[in-house]
């Protein structure tokens, strides 16, 4: 699974960077463009969940809006682990990531492992950060095939946005 899903997003990440003027002056920069685009991104996963407003009755978004801003992280941490060429995220069963923590303390954690990211561009950290990710869809109730089909949904949409002009 995470290989069709690593081999579109590459796919993806090469279009984007055969059609566009982009004005990276070195490997550093992209890293740091897409650490903070994933941490964004992230943010906007937990403002749907709503799990940090402590100060407010409101609910949490719909799931499925709350899969597509997931998906939309995964898009982010895809690139990451490709920039890394990074091949071998396991397949995993549903229920394998598990944590006991609240999961506003898990976004936290991932914000930190993200951070890492940044300073110790490693597999070792990646993996920390990805397996973080993958508590935060079990702590969400998300499956595999949620979160696969999901993305593939998402994937053809940013497709369809980059050869349009996006």
């Amino acid at each position: 699974m995470w290989q069709t899903l690593l081999s579109k997003q590459k796919k993806l990440d090469d279009f984007i960077s055969s059609t566009k003027n982009l004005e990276i002056q070195n490997v550093e920069e992209k890293r740091d463009l897409l650490i903070l685009s994933l941490m964004v991104e992230l943010g906007e996963l937990a403002n749907e969940t709503k799990c940090f407003k402590y100060w407010s009755n409101s609910q949490p978004s719909e799931k499925k809006v709350i899969l597509e801003e997931y998906v939309d992280v995964l898009h982010f941490l895809l690139s990451l682990g490709i920039e890394l060429e990074f091949k071998d995220l396991p397949d995993f069963d549903d229920g394998s990531f598990t944590d006991n923590k609240e999961l506003s303390a898990i976004f936290l954690n991932l914000y930190s492992s993200i951070n890492n990211l940044r300073t110790n561009f490693s597999v070792e950290s990646y993996i920390k950060c990805f397996n973080e990710f993958m508590i935060i869809g079990s702590k969400l109730d998300f499956t595999q095939e949620e979160i696969y089909e999901s993305y593939i949904v998402k994937n053809a949409v940013n497709v369809r946005r980059q050869e349009n002009g996006y």
